[in-house]
């Protein structure tokens, strides 16, 4: 458990970092099927989470991630949302709490996004 947090919190930290030789963050250097990967195993890592501590760290790493997507080209990453519905009608305590970790954190990303829905 300590392992994937500690690679929680550094990739985290990572991708938000900018290359410079490159001038852009480590999330806009990769590529679109590497950034696919990285989201959907995310995804599934954090739907089978039983920890509150690891799922706070996974949830700061998808705000980053999704905070990431929204500033390149204000894409929204609806899975992600879906994700944040589907954790706060949990009968989980753990889920209910991650997704308004994460709902919290895609807050001042996105707010124009969610005054619409």
């Amino acid at each position: 458990m300590e392992i994937k947090s500690l690679a929680a919190v550094i990739l985290r930290r990572s991708l938000g970092t900018a290359l410079p030789a490159r001038k852009q963050t480590l999330w806009e250097a990769m590529s679109a099927q590497a950034k696919e990967f990285l989201k959907t195993h995310l995804l599934a890592t954090i739907r089978v989470t039983q920890t509150k501590d690891l799922m706070r760290k996974l949830g700061n790493l998808l705000v980053e991630v999704a905070g990431g997507m929204y500033e390149e080209n204000e894409e929204v990453w609806q899975e992600l949302l879906g994700l944040v519905w589907e954790f706060v009608g949990s009968e989980a305590d753990v889920q209910v709490e991650g997704a308004l970790g994460i709902f919290n954190g895609l807050f001042s990303y996105i707010i124009d996004h969610l005054n619409q829905h």
